[in-house]
């Protein structure tokens, strides 16, 4: 079982921070185009995968340094079968795509 499915941190009262809008962020203060407005797209790019780590890693340092927790999303709210025409993928694309982001998200929490 998962580590916190039945006691998730963030319904303990404490302050937890959470991300600003990754996409809005990398496009209109980092010039990173990101195709159909969909961040999971750069992961399968080093440059994109290197920003999204950045742009993580500035949230997990501020809570790090304000002690609080962070709420890591993934970067999944685009990645299935309603956008898969538009964004050219296919449903078997957008589920491993979909697991490559929770992988990723994993990760960053390990490191």
């Amino acid at each position: 079982m998962a580590t916190y499915r039945t006691n998730l941190p963030q319904l303990s009262g404490d302050v937890f921070l959470t991300d600003a809008g990754v996409e809005t962020d990398l496009i209109f203060n980092h010039g990173i185009e990101i195709r159909e407005f969909a961040a999971h797209t750069l992961l399968t790019d080093p440059r994109g995968k290197a920003a999204l780590e950045r742009y993580h890693r500035g949230f997990l340092n501020l809570a790090c340094e304000t002690g609080t927790g962070y709420i890591l999303d993934s970067q999944t709210w685009k990645a299935h079968p309603h956008w898969s025409k538009d964004l050219g993928e296919s449903v078997e694309q957008l589920a491993a795509i979909n697991a490559a982001c929770i992988t990723f998200i994993s990760d960053l929490t390990a490191r």
